[in-house]
């Protein structure tokens, strides 16, 4: 019979999320945990939603100039394919592949009935974590309507499969999170791909992994310089959401003046 770390979880105080509690008896993994869980549990009632910080916009060029309160903020990023780790009993996995310990968070709904068949005894059903083994994980792809999938571990891509053209406009739809060159000892046949590319102002979106579990979308476009040329692989694997795009608009206007300019150093930055 395998023997698992249990950790048990006391009574939330009220209002709070199901795993919030000290965690008694625990060791230092199972701490850190249950604070993660707790870190990215729901946001209470009450709260406001970040507005974004204020600052001002000065811009002045040839014809135009102009200085405008704004707010800023953190793009955020929907996911083009989720995956998640669940544990033998349905709970979600939490850990590190470097450390080997793996953690396995049962809700409270299923607590009770968990913890019989664990052979535990729980003082209440607020749920609680227990170690599982690494073999003991299975995959999942969360799909759009919530329900999810098993999936198996990708295979290493050998083959880069151009499977649509889209406006080469549209990259900054996406967060990149890494950029790699494609060349080729022979380059004739690339340079029809990417002068192609360049004539209709489009790129290549592909499917891409590098094995394991994790599976991106390249967006492959060409690059040209003091007449060379070079194929830019783009990974993302999250489109970005935009929230506060404003409507087309002017208010009054208004009469600006340069701003006043202070003697200070300032930091000497490579010329774009």
């Amino acid at each position: 019979m395998t023997t698992r770390k249990t950790t048990q979880i006391p009574p939330a105080p009220e209002g709070a999320h199901p795993h919030v509690g000290e965690v008694k008896g625990a060791n230092d993994d199972a701490k850190r945990l249950v604070e993660q869980i707790v870190k990215a549990g729901t946001v209470g009632g009450g709260e406001r939603a970040f507005a974004g910080w204020k600052a001002r916009l000065n811009y002045q060029a040839e014809g135009i100039a102009v200085q405008t309160d704004i707010r800023y903020q953190k793009i955020e990023a929907n996911d083009i394919a989720t995956i998640v780790r669940r544990g033998p009993f349905g709970g979600l996995v939490h850990g590190k592949y470097g450390e080997r310990h793996f953690w396995e968070t049962i809700p409270a709904e299923n607590a009770t009935e968990v913890a019989t068949s664990l052979g535990l005894k729980i003082l209440d059903a607020t749920g609680f974590v227990h170690e599982i083994k690494e073999s003991e994980q299975q995959y999942f792809q969360v799909l759009p309507d919530g329900s999810e999938r098993a999936v198996d571990e990708f295979e290493r891509t050998k083959e880069i499969v151009a499977e649509k053209l889209v406006d080469r406009v549209q990259l900054e739809q996406f967060l990149i999170e890494a950029y790699y060159e494609i060349w080729a000892e022979s380059p004739g046949a690339l340079l029809d791909v990417a002068e192609h590319l360049a004539e209709k102002d489009q790129m290549i979106v592909t499917t891409f992994t590098f094995g394991g579990w994790k599976i991106q979308r390249g967006l492959i476009y060409p690059v040209f310089q003091d007449n060379r040329f070079v194929l830019i692989m783009a990974l993302t694997t999250s489109r970005r959401q935009y929230r506060h795009l404003m409507p087309m608009e002017r208010g009054a206007q208004r009469s600006l003046q340069a701003p006043k300019t202070q003697n200070k150093p300032v930091v000497q930055l490579v010329e774009i």
